[in-house]
């Protein structure tokens, strides 16, 4: 007589590791550090994406990448997997890696990312695909919203203390550090910071620059030209709010020059741009794409939508490396 097949049992020290990882999952989910973590991912997304001036460098970056890979895809790849995003732990070496590249225009297009994801907070992984590759945006979670720290020598640790051979800046942030009400407000709704230094020594670069640009009836402005330009404001102690609204034209003023922010005129329409590069990576003429682009039926309206496809074909045109 035939043996009757058993059923399988499943193996139980195979099956306990993954019941242990969700109720550890869950159990995390509501604890206020991940949700505060949460939280701030989800708020720095969303400013992500309404945010023009990084649509326009991811397509150029993107763009540059794209050649750079094509002309040189070892150096890339070995230049993305050391150096994805730019710490300041990892910079220097960065910056040697890209002097010892050829060719100009592939250093260009890997210099040009490193600035890029420092400014915007955003790294690229690349994605292979039979037909490209593609190199895809992901975004860095803020670190906090308060900052607790100490400038030991010429570099700044956490004040709390913090395990051997881990990262500083892992452990710089200080939620339960105390702040006015009127400044915890805008923090939460992820519109300030605060950093709090703590410095014995009163000899350090930060003391020296206090020394010269502090006044106490003024504000100082200080733009600091390192991978990338920042800019810093030194609010005097007699500075009063007619002062502040005063100062506020040279705010926009300098945002201009050393972001390319607050230009005036009409913002982008992304939607209509991304239909319009999908529409001319597909076979198609002229006419048909102008009449999907056209935003009326008068003959100006696809007039309009001609030249304004011209101008996204040309905007997204690569640019071959050298």
């Amino acid at each position: 007589m035939a043996r009757q097949p058993r059923k399988r049992t499943a193996n139980k020290s195979a099956t306990r590791p993954r019941q242990d990882k969700r109720q550890m999952r869950r159990a995390l989910a509501d604890d206020p550090r991940v949700r505060a973590l949460r939280r701030r991912r989800w708020a720095h997304l969303r400013a992500l994406a309404k945010d023009d001036a990084l649509g326009d460098e991811t397509e150029a970056v993107r763009s540059g990448l794209n050649a750079a890979y094509g002309f040189d895809p070892a150096t890339v790849d070995a230049f993305m997997r050391q150096f994805w995003y730019p710490s300041p732990a990892v910079y220097l070496k960065a910056r040697q890696f890209l002097e010892r590249i050829q060719g100009s225009d592939l250093r260009a297009a890997l210099s040009r990312y490193l600035e890029y994801a420092s400014r915007f907070g955003v790294y690229m992984v690349r994605r292979a695909r039979k037909e490209r590759t593609k190199f895809a945006v992901r975004g860095i979670i803020p670190r906090g919203e308060k900052f607790h720290v100490r400038i030991v020598e010429d570099h700044l640790e956490p004040t709390a203390g913090m395990p051997e051979d881990e990262p500083f800046v892992e452990y710089f942030a200080s939620d339960t550090l105390p702040v006015v009400p009127e400044l915890q407000k805008p923090i939460n709704e992820g519109a300030a910071k605060f950093v709090r230094i703590e410095d014995d020594s009163f000899s350090t670069i930060l003391s020296e620059l206090e020394e010269f640009a502090y006044s106490p009836d003024a504000i100082t402005f200080i733009v600091h030209r390192a991978e990338r330009r920042h800019l810093f404001c030194l609010i005097g102690e007699r500075v009063t709010q007619p002062q502040l609204r005063a100062a506020l034209p040279a705010v926009s003023a300098l945002l201009r020059k050393y972001y390319d922010r607050g230009k005036a005129g009409r913002p982008r329409d992304r939607l209509r741009e991304k239909k319009a590069q999908n529409l001319l990576r597909k076979p198609g003429r002229k006419g048909e794409i102008a009449h999907a682009l056209a935003k009326g039926g008068l003959a100006k309206d696809h007039f309009s939508a001609e030249r304004y496809a011209r101008e996204v074909a040309k905007r997204n045109k690569p640019k071959h490396g050298r």
